[in-house]
């Protein structure tokens, strides 16, 4: 779901009558973020996992593959090659995987600003006006 198809359903809910459950709809609006959701989060690492999980599947039939035997015994450097790249791959979806889960989430930020603890806290946010025009 995307981010905007995501507030839509958030902000039509039937427990957003009430003028205190606005507040973080408004939060969200004056932000201009797109912070994902949780769930938006986990979908995004399953797809790359069954991705990764694919990529291993490809590698191990080529492997095991009579010609995959043959390149491996004929050109071994090709070969070498071939899983110097599938490795990279995979390392770059783990670096992938790594930054989504950095990302924080939505409901993340709100459970911050509703912390007690951090209500002592100011939060300064300074804005670029030229970012407007």
């Amino acid at each position: 779901m995307s981010w905007r198809g995501w507030r839509a359903t958030w902000c039509a809910s039937p427990a957003r009558s009430s003028p205190r459950s606005s507040i973080p709809v408004t939060i969200i609006e004056m932000s201009q973020t797109q912070l994902p959701t949780q769930d938006m989060q986990r979908q995004q690492v399953g797809q790359l996992h069954q991705q990764m999980m694919a990529a291993q599947q490809q590698v191990q039939q080529a492997a095991q593959s009579p010609q995959g035997q043959q390149l491996m015994q004929s050109q071994p450097e090709q070969a070498q090659q071939l899983m110097q790249q599938a490795q990279a791959e995979q390392k770059r979806m783990n670096d992938e995987i790594a930054s989504i889960m950095a990302q924080p989430t939505i409901e993340q930020v709100l459970t911050f600003f509703k912390n007690n603890r951090a209500r002592s806290f100011v939060l300064d946010i300074e804005t670029d006006s030229d970012d407007f025009i």
